[in-house]
């Protein structure tokens, strides 16, 4: 739809479908790691990187390559479950509330500093 918005000369309009498209998808990673869904998450990580790479973004496209590399091809087949599951935490225990363990991090140590 873009493409032809771009076609006939309506820029404007195909922009906003653009944004759009990129905008549902950070939303469906939001909810995907709100979830703990790690294969939506995957699903999302594929699509952004070729959005990274066609986008000029090499440095973000190739850690997501590396990534999925690395998953794919070197870690066993017994790991890779094990790895995705420390990406996130929940730590109220409760459906749809986990978020990354970097941001988990932080939550510590600021609570450490106010401590």
């Amino acid at each position: 739809a873009a493409q032809t918005a771009m076609e006939n000369g309506d820029e404007v309009f195909a922009h906003a479908i653009l944004f759009l498209r990129d905008a549902l998808t950070f939303e469906e990673f939001n909810s995907a790691v709100h979830d703990a869904d790690v294969g939506r998450i995957w699903n999302v990580y594929t699509f952004w990187l070729f959005m990274m790479r066609g986008a000029g973004c090499h440095n973000y496209g190739n850690e997501l390559l590396e990534l999925k590399a690395q998953f794919t091809h070197e870690l066993p087949a017994l790991l890779r479950p094990i790895v995705e599951r420390t990406w996130l935490v929940n730590r109220w225990g409760k459906k749809g509330r986990s978020i990354p363990t970097d941001r988990y991090l932080e939550h510590n140590n600021g609570f450490t500093k106010v401590s």
